[in-house]
Order: structure tokens, then sequence, then C-alpha cells
């Protein structure tokens, strides 16, 4: 059926607001117009959100760009020619030498002539010729002295050559095993090569690098626009009459109150194996299958909880609820971290035993403040104030109030603004585990007591850094409750995984590439310094 008389179609219903009567349409060309027709309806009322997304997939009716420099667009001078087998090489004349035979040349030639050794002559053309081949003519000669004088350095052309060249075998690899990747995982690919292999070049993977880095390897990214309903199923003018109350209830409220005496809880969900739903993949293939350690995975969940107060803090800690046999977790416990409450029960899911422990432990905490306004969601257990009155020391006041069922997308300021960039993180963490570390297993139930807590926790940790206060304030302005916006920020994903983050780690004597930036030290760190030795207990 012609898209036309579909769009006919809709533009009628939209117009004149019921169904056309002129039109025959079969079953599956009706259904869509329901569908468009919601889609405008909802867009019309302000409950239609865009996603965009990108996808990386191989061309498989093109051909390689044999042709291609990886040079261009790069920050090096071209000079050819290049050797993608060895990256180590150095330019003399038309030719590239071994960077370890070039270093030979030099000391050799150098040894005669140096002024501290009594004015020697330098050997001959011929003489230098039958030791070093590769010495041809006198202008290699005063190459190697203009080496002797300034350092032998690495060929930038050919090392960003074999970087490319490698690059394509670990991007090959990655997306035969299934591999989540996106654009910021080639550049962190390119730079971990260069780190690796101790290319000292001058050398980002810039956007524009990237992008013809994939059209020469038929690498392509496909944009995904996705269209999200967030509709309820009651009526949205009522959602929105009970929102505004709900808000100015607590405006009203937050007058007595200082905006850090303000507080937020809300909890969430994360799955143990937690990535996104988009991948970069070979252009023109229609399934893209994507490898995970177990499917179960990626449906046992832990539950995590954190506070934000409207001042733009979080909480001194995040209470966290792990699934464990008996719900209890064993004798020998957990990794142990500061910032965090880590509790277990049957399920992951919340008790109204374990929200007592979280008001003991995480909101009456000392260094919380004595006077608090808490805002929640309508949870029943929420709403037993004497039970928590039985846990709140007498040196405390407490005033909670009940975000309305249906409106927490719209007014907690948590749900508003911070979970996705949590998880957002998260999975960020999880991909570069999963392409990188593959013994880094969290959800092994052994690792979920020592590598889950330090996961969480060191992102916990991050996103609670002063830099963000502004983002959180964010959240709270969107919700409403606040009416001056909040001055520009980064988001948290984007000053930890900035595009030059790729690099050497900066942990001394650390030989891996760096994957993440530290906001408290401000050094890119590798997996190994940041994750696995917990750079919470060792940042200066």
């Amino acid at each position: 059926m012609s898209a036309l008389l579909i769009w006919d179609v809709v533009n009628e219903v939209l117009l004149n607001n019921n169904s056309p009567k002129k039109r025959q349409l079969d079953r599956r060309a009706s259904k869509l117009v329901q569908h468009l027709v919601s889609i405008l309806h909802e867009y019309e009322q302000g409950e239609l959100e865009m996603e965009e997304s990108s996808e990386v997939d191989r061309v498989e009716d093109v051909e390689m760009d044999h042709n291609y420099d990886p040079s261009i667009d790069s920050d090096v001078r071209v000079l050819l020619p290049t050797d993608p087998v060895n990256p180590k090489m150095c330019l003399i004349g038309d030719q590239l030498v071994d960077i370890n035979d070039a270093e030979k040349a030099v000391a050799y030639y150098g040894s005669f002539g140096d002024a501290k050794r009594n004015g020697k002559t330098r050997p001959s053309l011929n003489t230098v010729n039958k030791k070093f081949p590769f010495i041809k003519t006198e202008m290699h000669l005063r190459r190697l002295a203009d080496l002797e004088k300034y350092g032998v350095e690495i060929n930038a052309n050919n090392a960003i050559q074999f970087m490319s060249e490698e690059m394509y075998k670990k991007v090959s690899q990655h997306l035969d095993d299934g591999h989540i990747i996106h654009d910021r995982d080639l550049r962190q690919i390119a730079m971990d090569i260069v780190a690796q292999n101790n290319l000292q070049i001058r050398f980002s993977a810039s956007s524009s690098w990237i992008d013809a880095w994939k059209r020469a390897h038929r690498i392509s990214s496909r944009r995904i626009t996705k269209f999200v309903s967030r509709k309820r199923f009651v009526d949205a003018a009522e959602i929105q009459k009970k929102s505004e109350e709900c808000v100015k209830q607590v405006k009203t409220l937050m007058t007595g109150y200082s905006n850090h005496q303000v507080y937020n809880a809300d909890q969430s969900g994360f799955v143990f194996e937690m990535h996104t739903m988009r991948t970069l993949a070979r252009t023109g293939v229609k399934d893209v299958p994507v490898v995970v350690r177990s499917e179960s995975n990626m449906k046992r969940s832990y539950t995590v909880m954190p506070m934000i107060n409207a001042d733009g803090g979080f909480a001194p800690k995040m209470f966290v609820v792990l699934k464990e046999p008996g719900g209890k977790l064993p004798a020998k416990g957990h990794f142990p971290v500061p910032n965090l409450v880590v509790k277990a029960y049957t399920t992951h899911m919340m008790t109204k035993g374990l929200m007592l422990e979280f008001f003991q432990e995480c909101v009456f905490d000392k260094d919380m403040p004595a006077d608090l306004l808490l805002l929640l969601d309508s949870w029943t257990s929420w709403k037993d104030i004497a039970a928590i009155d039985s846990v709140k020391p007498a040196s405390t006041s407490l005033k909670t109030v009940t975000i309305p069922p249906g409106c927490t997308g719209k007014i907690q300021p948590l749900d508003v603004g911070v979970f996705g960039q949590f998880k957002k993180i998260i999975k960020a963490i999880n991909a570069y585990a999963q392409r990188n570390y593959p013994n880094f297993h969290v959800a092994v139930r052994d690792n979920i007591l020592k590598v889950s807590p330090k996961v969480i926790s060191l992102v916990f940790w991050q996103i609670s850094h002063l830099s963000l206060k502004e983002w959180v304030k964010e959240a709270w302005f969107h919700s409403g409750y606040l009416d001056s916006h909040p001055l520009p920020y980064d988001t948290p994903f984007d000053l930890l995984f900035p595009l030059d983050v790729a690099g050497h780690c900066e942990i001394p004597s650390c030989k891996n590439s760096s994957f993440i930036r530290c906001l408290y030290c401000q050094k890119n760190i590798c997996f190994s310094h940041f994750i696995e030795d917990y750079h919470y207990s060792k940042c200066k």
C-alpha cells in the first residue's frame, strides 16, 4: 500500500479527530495508522521522547579502500613509504629502516668526529655502507648526523599505518565475537595500540580520523532513531495536575530548609551485565548478535538507592541490596567499600526491614543534616511513619513527602536526571571489561561480593564529585523544585570518558593504556589500576 495513502489517512484522522470512512485499509495498514496517530498525539502532549544512537556495521558489498592513508586527518605529516608490519621504523632517505638498526648506525657514525673524542674524522660513505647497507648516499650520512643531533624517532606515518592495520584486526575480532562497539571504543582501541607498542607519536584519534578509518575499512555507523512513549494508562492531565500540586507543596516546605537539607531518595534496579542496546557492526548485516557471559545475568539484578540534595550533592552513603542464597551475606562478607551500605536478601527487592536499615545507616548517618526534608515515591512502606520514627535518633528531625503514583518520571529528580548517567557509566565499564578483560566476570557469585561493590562504589564516588553539582541541580530544576537554571556543565560520562582519555596510564611505572579519567586526581588511569586496584583507596 502506498505510503502517501497511509499519510493521507493519518492526516484525515488528525483533522477530523475520528476514523476516516472513505478509505478501505487492510488490517496491517490500519494498525500502522493507529500507531502514527498515537505517536503524533503524544508528541503534541509533550509525552514523546526521541532517542538516537549509532550502530557500527560492516559494509559487505563495498571493497576496502586500499589507497587509504591513515595519516590523513591525523596530526602527523604524510611521509611515504610505510611498513605496516613493523611500527618502529625510521625514515632515511626514501627507505624505512628498523629503528634499532638506525640507532646502531647513528652510534657508529657518531663515535667518530665527536669533539669529545679529540676530533676524530667520521668514517667514509663506503665504510658506513659496508656495515650498514641502507646508508647509500652522502645525503643518508647527513641524515645520520641529524639523527645524532636531534635523536632517533620512529616514523609517525608508518606507526599510524601499523596502528590502523592492527586496529582493523582487533575490531574485526570484536565484531566476530559479538562485542558491543561504539565510536568512542574505536578511539580507545586505537590509543591502546599506541600505548601497548610504546609508539612515541603525536596522535589523537579525532572524530574525522575515526570517520575516515571506518569508511576505508567498510565499517559504517547507522543512526537509529527510536520514539519512546512515556504515556501512562491514566489521564495525562490528571498526572500533570498531581505533579504540579506536589511540586507546589514541596517548594512551600523548602522555604523552611536550606537546599542541602532537602533530599530525594529512590531505588533503581541494575542488572549485572548491563550493556547498551546498540553497537557497531558490519554494514549490511541484518541481525547483530551480541555475546554476553550469561543470558541470565542480563536479568539478574541488584538494587541501588542513592540520595541527592537540592544543593547538588549526594548523601555520603548509598544503599545496595544483593540477592543472596538464604538472604544473608556469607561469613567472609564482601569487598569493604566506605561509601556503600551493602545488604543481602532472598531477592534484590527492598523490604520493610531493609527500608529501616536504609534509614538507620544512610538517612540518619552522622554526616547527614540533623533536620531533613525527604522526597520519596509512593512505595507503601515509605508511608509507615511509626516504623521510621522507631529508628530515628531523638536529635534528628525528618519530614517526608510522597510523590504521587505515575508522577515520578516527571518530578522525581533521581529519575529525571541522575540514574540515566549512572547506568550509562556502568555500561561503558562493562563493555570495556568484556572486550579487554574477559576474566573480569562481575556476575560470578564470588565476584558479586568482590567486584560488584568495587565498581558500584567507584562510580558512585566519581559522580559524587563537587564538579558535578550543577548536573545534579539540573535534575531538581527540570523536576520543578528550583527556579534558577543551573550553570553550564559537562555530564559525568563526558568528564570520565573524554575524547582524549585513551592514552598512557598515568600511574607511575604502568605500561597499560588508560580508559577513564578520575575526577579527583585528574589522572587518566587504566582499568587495572582504577577498577581492580580500587582507585578510591589510593587516589591522591
